[in-house]
This record gives C-alpha cells, sequence and structure tokens, in this order.
C-alpha cells in the first residue's frame, strides 16, 4: 500500500526538481518531458520556490506632509516605487507579496 507524500516530501521533491532543472540547461517544457512530470504543477512550485524573501524593515513615525515619503520600494529591476500616502501602503504591500 502506498500513502501519499507528506506536504515536506511534495516540497523537498519539487525543490530538487528546480535545482536540476536550473542546473539541466533544458526549456521547462523539455524538461519536464524527460523528467515525466506535470508542465504546470511543475511551473507552480518554481514560482513558489523561486518566491523573493521578505526582508525586515523598521518604520519609525513621522510627522506626514504631502511631499513626504513614506515608504520606497526598491525592486530588482531598479524601479523605484515611493509611497506618500498611508492609506495605500496596505494595498501595495499586500500586491508586492503576490
Amino acid at each position: 500500500m502506498t500513502t501519499a507524500p507528506t506536504e515536506i516530501e511534495d516540497r523537498l521533491f519539487w525543490q530538487q526538481q528546480c535545482e536540476l532543472f536550473s542546473q539541466s540547461g533544458l526549456s521547462r517544457a523539455s524538461y519536464c518531458r524527460q523528467q515525466a512530470i506535470d508542465y504546470h504543477r511543475f511551473g507552480y512550485w518554481l514560482k513558489q520556490l523561486q518566491a523573493p524573501a521578505l526582508v525586515p524593515v523598521k518604520l519609525t513615525p513621522i510627522k506626514p506632509s504631502e511631499n513626504t515619503v513614506l515608504c520606497s520600494l526598491l525592486f530588482s529591476n531598479g524601479y523605484r516605487l515611493n509611497i506618500y500616502d498611508i492609506t495605500v501602503l496596505p494595498s501595495v504591500l499586500e500586491m508586492v507579496r503576490t
């Protein structure tokens, strides 16, 4: 009788597949065909395992004015997003997490 893999075993399996894929030099489709793994499931795990880590930040209260930058987000592509309105900050942070 075979039991279903645990969540940890499943994650470890996909971590290994992602590492092997990055070393293979193959396209995602070719790698999936060669390994007989589901293309879409592999894509899901690639995205999950390559998600950027969250970095802790320290916020200090300030007396804002219209020109005060409350928060700056610097992205890996070089773009910077300046937040001037505290009411939009939760929405922006939620979008960045996904």
